[in-house]
Formats: C-alpha cells, sequence, structure tokens
C-alpha cells in the first residue's frame, strides 16, 4: 500500500457532480491490499493452530506415557491406588 493517502481527502469533482478517478482507484487499492492482510491473517491464524495441536500432541503423549506406567504398577501389584477418603468423617 503506497503511503500517499491524499486521494482519501479529495473525493468529489468541485461541482460535487461525481467522484474524482483518482478516489475510486484508491478505494481498489486500498480493497486490494486489505484482502492480502486477511489472507496474512487466517494463513498466521492457521500456523497458529497447527502448532497448539502439535503441543497438545506431545501432551497426550507424555500423559500415555505415564498413565501406561502407572497402570503396569497397578497391575503387577508394585503400587496401590490412593484410597479414597471415608464419607463419614473418621480417619
Amino acid at each position: 500500500m503506497d503511503p500517499d493517502r491524499s486521494w482519501m481527502y479529495n473525493r468529489n469533482n468541485s461541482s460535487r457532480a461525481g467522484m474524482i478517478l483518482e478516489f475510486a482507484e484508491g478505494v481498489t487499492r486500498f480493497i486490494n491490499h486489505a484482502k492480502t492482510i486477511d489472507d496474512f491473517l487466517t494463513l498466521r491464524e492457521k500456523k497458529r493452530e497447527e502448532e497448539i495441536a502439535a503441543a497438545k500432541e506431545v501432551e497426550n503423549k507424555r500423559y500415555a506415557a505415564l498413565q501406561a506406567q502407572l497402570t503396569f504398577l497397578f497391575e503387577s501389584r508394585n503400587i496401590l491406588p490412593p484410597c479414597p477418603a471415608s464419607s463419614d468423617g473418621s480417619d
């Protein structure tokens, strides 16, 4: 997008009988530029979602490995699961 934005401030002909061609062209350039920014933001958002999904996958693998270890220990009776607290308040 060109830094010259003078077209924004000079919209009408001197007789106020219509728009100046430069204004219409400037609006068209601005819309085209805005469309490319939207594509960039969409691409950046998609990349961020992919990074989040990858991080969740790593975390899930870590949790699955821990769960497999605990399951093995419980099944081999090397460790017992914690006892649930009694509901009557006595320890």
